[in-house]
């Protein structure tokens, strides 16, 4: 008679497998808070000053910088706000103004350099003095004169040579006098521009290109100096230093990405519409919100198996990074028979 009412038991039991029952399957884990960008800036050892910006949805650092200094320069900085009055910084303020005297020394030689080669220029291109240019002039105006006159000569020689009255070593004589003049007066009209400039043409042009390439020195110098204002690479908070080489640290106000460890037993039932519950354990308020990616890299964490999941949470969330929160994953309403093949790895 016992066994009737155990057989009846299994029935029922058997029976409640196939009821019409629905049950939520949730996982439960603690994911940990990140922003969704974040920048340092840091100083080494040397005093170099270097920046970063690490992205958190991609996982990548998207720029970098580095402030090299000068063995024996003597380099000031400064914030460019004040960390007492605000906690929060917008697109473009200035973080840190930056003070080098090397620079400053190069540009005022830079500087003085320039004025000499432009001085020296303007003193080469306005000439010599007045009775050295009236000297040249002279010269030049007798060799003029003179090639007038050797001129009229050839010209009468040459008629008398073409009447055959005068032999033909008088007509050469004539001619090479007259070129001879003739050369007098080139060389007359370039010391002229001698005494004119004050230098040959060529070495105008050195001093020109001299001015150039102090001139590009110069702008390459102010803009290396005006390089040395860090400025802010988007809006967001303040967060107090951690390490001893943090300097400033900066959180964009976008929202938070949450790293979500889960049993890599579960993956298969992931997909872009899972939803996953946030909660901020600093009020216990939850945030819905879906997995943005699953990473496929399995770590081992306390014996298991584990990838991670990453969500986004809105900025209004206010969650604390570097903190562990509460995050629940919702994989779906499972009937009885599901529910506890997925639970003890019962199969029926």
């Amino acid at each position: 008679m016992r066994i009737i009412p155990l057989f009846v038991l299994i029935i029922v039991l058997v029976g409640t497998l196939y009821l019409p029952v629905h049950i939520p399957y949730t996982v439960e884990s603690i994911g940990l808070v990140y922003p969704h960008r974040e920048w340092k800036m840091m100083k080494d050892a040397a005093g170099n000053i270097t920046t970063s910006l690490q992205d958190f949805q991609t996982g990548t650092i998207t720029s970098a910088a580095n402030f090299q200094f000068e063995r024996g320069d003597l380099v000031r900085m400064s914030l460019g706000f004040d960390p007492g009055q605000r906690s929060s910084v917008s697109s473009g303020d200035t973080l840190l103004n930056i003070y080098t005297i090397l620079i400053d020394q190069q540009i005022t030689q830079t500087e003085g350099d320039l004025a000499r080669l432009k001085a020296q220029l303007t003193s080469n291109e306005t000439g010599e003095k007045s009775p050295v240019v009236k000297e040249a002039e002279n010269k030049l105006q007798f060799a003029e004169e003179d090639f007038r006159l050797k001129q009229k000569v050839y010209v009468i020689q040459k008629q008398l040579y073409d009447e055959q009255v005068i032999s033909l070593l008088e007509y050469s004589a004539a001619e090479n006098t007259k070129e001879l003049a003739r050369i007098q007066v080139e060389v007359a009209q370039k010391a002229l521009e001698i005494a004119n400039t004050g230098l040959k043409p060529a070495d105008v042009d050195i001093t020109r290109r001299g001015i150039t390439a102090l001139e590009n020195r110069l702008r390459v110098l102010r803009e290396q100096k005006a390089s040395y204002r860090i400025l802010a690479p988007f809006a967001g908070r303040i967060i107090p230093a951690v390490l001893p080489t943090d300097m400033l640290v900066l959180h964009d106000t976008l929202g938070y990405v949450v790293h979500v460890p889960i049993p890599i037993s579960e993956a298969p039932y992931l997909s872009d519409m899972t939803q996953v519950r946030v909660q901020n354990p600093m009020n216990l308020q939850d945030f819905s919100t879906h997995i943005l990616q699953t990473n496929a890299h399995v770590e081992v964490i306390g014996g298991r198996q584990v990838i991670f999941l990453e969500v986004i949470v809105p900025a209004r969330a206010q969650l604390k990074t570097g903190l562990g929160t509460l995050c629940t994953i919702q994989l779906g309403d499972l009937n009885l028979r599901a529910y506890l093949k997925r639970v003890l790895h019962i199969n029926f």
